[in-house]
């Protein structure tokens, strides 16, 4: 057995559940043409599956996105901004909770 397999097996379920709706969320932003070299990359996919209404983004979310990667805040938000700017995207604050329903909806 491989250490991704072992890995992969100790898992609880909505662990294993969050890497299901991270890799669809990671295979429809590669559709729409956003490229995973960038940081901002992972950023926003797992920033997409972590979002419920009412969560403060740049507070919660990316701060614990900052927290995983050994990074900040800041930095995150600049990331996931030059990902969707070099993608074609002009997305400003609020559209974020639109971005989020039109990945989960393309998804379903």
């Amino acid at each position: 057995m491989t250490n991704a397999n072992r890995a992969e097996n100790n898992l609880t379920a909505s662990e294993r559940r969050f890497e299901e709706q991270l890799l669809a969320v990671k295979t429809k932003m590669l559709k729409m043409g956003m490229l995973p070299k960038y940081n901002g990359f992972e950023y926003l996919a797992e920033a997409i599956v972590m979002f419920e209404p009412g969560i403060k983004i740049c507070d919660q979310i990316y701060g614990k996105i900052a927290k995983k990667h050994g990074s900040t805040k800041t930095s995150v938000e600049r990331c996931v901004r030059t990902l969707l700017k070099i993608s074609g995207f002009n997305v400003k604050n609020g559209d974020f909770i639109s971005m989020h329903n039109f990945l989960w909806l393309e998804m379903g």
